[in-house]
């Protein structure tokens, strides 16, 4: 179905990947994680890991990462390492070596969130100052054929009362921890952006007004009755609110969106034998108005997940058990044209998700070898659909000593849920649906090649990495925003049911000490499509596809001065054009041309920080940053959409039209 260009080109870049396990003697020996690379010099910057944990990343090693709008994002700064693509200030979650969105998974304390967006992309997913760790993998544990990304609290005790705040036009937010009593501890931390005060009138969308404000709340508890034992209460609730367009604009597009999350986790830790289980639960709701010249319409969806899960660990042995239930609401279509509603309702679904996984780590000196196999049961209990499923995988690491270190990581994967809707709208109006009536599970065959080495006393890392995915029953959405206006809209003949190809390659150069840090690094990658519909006959790129992506991270710091900066390059996303729009008795007809068969132009980006510290002393610490976004003020295409005036259609693509996005902040810790 696919080029065998493509093969070929995937199987020589693991055969040139391979090669380079001939270094030279005098390098440095390093560690990795799965596809992204852990290096020995992580015990200067505060990242640490391995194939079998993942990519650990202290929040303090965010230091050295430009604090754009006052903080450091650590999604973006997932976002600049190679292999995951960069989003505009137009969209959110994260695109893994091809991966839609909603087939990697956003994690709050090992609990997933659903729904993570923020308008504008211009905010973190969570609140920063409440977490002490990020994780990252491009691979997941969990029933995902993409990576993971998760955010955690601290798991040591506070001994004393300690705290940060950031203070900013755009957003402010606060951190508290204290301790209670002798065993436990507790962090509350709360968060509202001031963007719809502050700059109201100024965010625009092609000459639309835009507002937009959210605000987000966390608490945790940490209770250590003894040095074996851990048990964490951890409570997250975030409200959106957005509008983009006035009464006078021919499209106008209102949301509210919210998600919570709430686990307890009891962690057991004891020589060679760790144990941890956790029960949890998370939501998400959205509810949308959008306008099309005369016609508008109502849009509403949900997915609520609870669940338990249960992991054990013994001298190289890992055991796994997890039970998931889903209540899913796909969205619902209310459409009105010219006084005429047409009420399109979607029925929930409800079903359970039963996982068992083991995995043994086998080591032989400097190789090491880690099989491991899952078995799923997702059972659909509306329409009465079982789906059983094996799911193989291995891990195979060498250590070069002093010549650097080889992994590959090959496996056959399965997922049960799929996110689907209108993408790159702007507002999280892609909604979730389970397996069964839709599709069959999506199923990805993959392997991943990846070699890195350390050069000079470790002051310079590099990374080399080729991937490539097969992937069977993906689901993806066929309409746009102009599906809105359509009287006859039908959920299931806007879905394309299919299979795709991802592969791509990536380098990583990053410079670990001295006043100068900083990274450069390279993707290039393919996500091609091919749906079972003969309309869709050709192969198409996925709407997240980028094939280029440069990043360029640089941090500069002498004395109370931190001098940031990071520039983007990336190929324009595809878009599907529209090739006729018109009216038939009083219903908006839209004719779509060849799918993604046009391109966004380059997202091009460059945001630049200064900070003083104007206070340093001990437990105290203050000062001021001043940071500008897109300082070269290019006005980068979002997305692309209809627009009516005057009886006449255009579909073309539209700016994000504040030219810059200047912020002072203050921050403290105490």
């Amino acid at each position: 179905m696919f080029s065998n260009k493509a093969i070929s080109l995937f199987a020589g870049l693991l055969t040139s990947l391979s090669a380079l396990s001939q270094v030279p003697a005098d390098t440095i020996s390093v560690s990795t994680l799965d596809s992204v690379v852990v290096s020995s010099f992580a015990r200067t910057v505060g990242i640490n890991g391995s194939a079998a944990k993942g990519l650990d990343i202290r929040m303090s090693a965010l230091e050295a990462y430009p604090k754009v709008l006052g903080t450091a994002d650590p999604l973006k700064y997932v976002q600049s390492l190679p292999g995951v693509t960069t989003n505009s200030e137009w969209e959110s979650g994260l695109i893994i070596q091809g991966c839609e969105a909603g087939q990697s998974i956003i994690k709050l304390c090992d609990v997933p969130v659903y729904g993570q967006g923020r308008l504008l992309g211009l905010f973190s997913v969570f609140n920063p100052g409440h977490f002490d760790k990020i994780r990252f993998k491009t691979s997941t544990a969990s029933r995902r054929i993409g990576g993971e990304f998760c955010m955690n609290t601290a798991d040591t005790l506070s001994r004393a009362l300690h705290g940060e705040a950031n203070v900013g036009p755009v957003s402010t937010h606060a951190t508290m921890v204290f301790p209670i009593g002798e065993k436990s501890s507790m962090a509350v931390s709360a968060r509202r952006s001031f963007i719809d005060i502050f700059y109201k009138g100024l965010l625009k969308m092609d000459e639309s007004e835009m507002n937009y404000k959210f605000y987000d709340i966390n608490a945790s508890y940490l209770y250590k009755p003894d040095e074996f034992n851990t048990i964490d209460v951890n409570a997250y609730f975030g409200l959106d609110d957005g509008l983009a367009g006035n009464d006078k604009s021919s499209q106008k597009i209102k949301g509210r969106w919210n998600n919570a999350v709430a686990n307890i986790r009891w962690r057991h830790r004891k020589n060679d034998f760790n144990i941890t289980t956790q029960a949890y639960g998370s939501v998400f709701f959205m509810n949308g108005y959008m306008t099309i010249g005369e016609n508008s319409g109502f849009l509403d969806d949900h997915i609520a997940n609870v669940a338990i899960h249960s992991t054990a660990e013994w001298r190289g042995w890992n055991f796994s058990a997890e039970a998931d239930y889903y209540n899913i609401q796909p969205q619902n279509f209310h459409v009105l044209s010219s006084g005429s509603k047409s009420d399109h309702i979607q029925p929930e679904q409800h079903s359970i998700l039963s996982t068992l996984k083991s995995s043994y780590r086998l080591s032989f000196g400097d190789f090491a070898l880690t099989p491991s196999l899952a078995a799923s049961l997702y059972s659909d209990l509306s329409d009465k659909n079982f789906f059983p499923r094996i799911d193989p995988e291995l891990s195979a690491e060498y250590n070069f000593y002093k010549g650097g270190h080889l992994n590959l990581d090959l496996g056959y994967k399965h997922q049960y849920l799929f996110m689907t809707g209108m993408t790159n709208s702007g507002f999280p109006v892609e909604f979730w649906l389970g397996c069964g009536k839709y599709s069959k599970p999506q199923a990805s065959l993959y392997g991943t090649l990846s070699y890195s080495v350390n050069l000079l006393n470790d002051t310079f890392s590099v990374n080399l990495q080729a991937y490539g995915k097969r992937l069977w029953n993906i689901v993806e959405y066929s309409g746009g925003l102009a599906s809105i206006a359509d009287m006859n809209y039908n959920l299931q003949d806007m879905l394309l049911a299919g299979s795709g190809c991802n592969y791509g390659i990536t380098t990583h150069i990053q410079k670990n000490s001295g006043k100068l840090t900083g990274w450069l690094s390279y993707s290039w990658g393919r996500a091609l499509r091919k749906f079972d519909n003969p309309n869709f006959p050709y192969i198409y790129p996925s709407s997240h596809e980028r094939r280029h992506e440069l990043n360029a991270v640089a941090s500069y710091k002498i004395r109370k001065w931190t001098f940031g900066g990071n520039f983007i390059f990336a190929s324009g996303m595809p878009y599907t054009p529209v090739s006729s729009a018109y009216y038939l008795n009083q219903t908006l007809m839209v004719k779509y041309g060849e799918r993604n068969s046009k391109s966004l132009s380059p997202y091009i980006r460059l945001d630049l920080s200064v900070g003083f510290d104007i206070h340093n002393s001990g437990r105290f610490r203050d000062g001021v940053n001043v940071s500008v976004q897109n300082a070269t003020a290019r006005g980068n295409q979002m997305t692309a959409v209809l627009k009516i005036k005057d009886g006449k259609y255009s579909y073309a693509p539209i700016k994000f039209l504040i030219p810059v996005l200047p912020s002072i902040n203050y921050y403290c810790t105490f």
